[in-house]
């Protein structure tokens, strides 16, 4: 990165081309982070480096993020707790309304019930 002198107090700031080593990709690789996480810091670095190019801020160029592979991004690292029926009432004794209503609605569409409390 370069900075120069404009006219008057204004600074432009030039990018060279930027190049970079198998190496330098695999810090996604060296985050204790889950899988799904990974993924979602990459597509959010792919989004600016596609801002900065759009911005004119580095030269239009393959976006290096396209090289970096996120392994089982789509899984999850655990199984998300479902809740039984009994503890889903306990939790409903503390819900205020008109939240407490939005839960039972909410629990009865993911259950398939919407259909037969109408």
């Amino acid at each position: 990165m370069k900075a120069s002198q404009d006219s008057g107090s204004a600074r432009a700031i030039e990018f060279r081309y930027w190049k970079f080593r198998a190496s330098e990709l695999d810090w996604l690789k060296r985050l204790s982070l889950a899988p799904k996480s990974k993924s979602h810091l990459k597509n959010l670095m792919r989004v600016l480096f596609n801002a900065a190019m759009r911005w004119e801020l580095i030269p239009y160029q393959l976006n290096p993020m396209s090289l970096v592979r996120v392994k089982d991004g789509s899984k999850r690292k655990r199984e998300p707790k479902a809740l039984s029926a009994g503890e889903f009432r306990q939790m409903l004794e503390h819900i205020p309304e008109p939240f407490r209503t939005m839960c039972i609605v909410a629990m009865c569409r993911d259950f398939g019930l919407a259909k037969y409390s109408a």
